[in-house]
């Protein structure tokens, strides 16, 4: 039985389909760049020249790989924010450290939350425009596995629509 509210585990069911995008398209890519070369005669990956034959035995090697290694992939990350949403837990984080570093926008961010008495600390990377509306006083949605504490799912982006 799950202690969290419908729309946080409606969001966590949609944040499952994030690594089947991600797989897709990556996926998707090697495949283009395979058919490029086998059908339109283009090798993306050598300056558009021709393609050798090497290549055109090894793509399609590569795209089977990847396609076959995508999915146990893609399973296990839809896996745990489904897992989440039927059998987590909610509570609230507050925001234990910001990282120095940025890139693209991202910074590492380390919440930190209590279970039964014991605090624990989760590193994720944040977008800065989350990041620049944290305060002393924000607390943050972090929705854990009762069996391990440990692994959770920060929803910091929920400080959007709150503000």
């Amino acid at each position: 039985m799950s202690n969290v509210r419908p729309d946080i585990a409606a969001k966590l069911r949609r944040s499952a389909f994030v690594p089947v995008v991600i797989g897709g398209i990556v996926i998707l890519a090697f495949w283009i760049v395979y058919f490029l070369a086998a059908v339109m005669n283009v090798d993306l990956l050598h300056h558009n020249q021709p393609p050798d034959r090497t290549a055109l035995a090894i793509y399609p090697i590569v795209c089977l790989a990847a396609t076959i290694l995508a999915v146990p992939v893609v399973f296990l990350g839809m896996r745990e924010s489904f897992y989440l949403s039927r059998h987590g837990i909610q509570t609230s984080a507050i925001v234990a450290h910001v990282g120095m570093v940025s890139k693209n926008g991202i910074r590492p961010v380390t919440y930190a939350y209590e279970v039964q008495g014991k605090e624990f600390k989760v590193k994720r990377d944040t977008a800065q425009i989350c990041i620049d509306r944290f305060n002393e006083s924000t607390r943050i949605t972090v929705v854990y596995d009762p069996k391990r504490p440990s692994r959770c799912h920060v929803l910091s982006s929920e400080v959007l629509a709150s503000t």
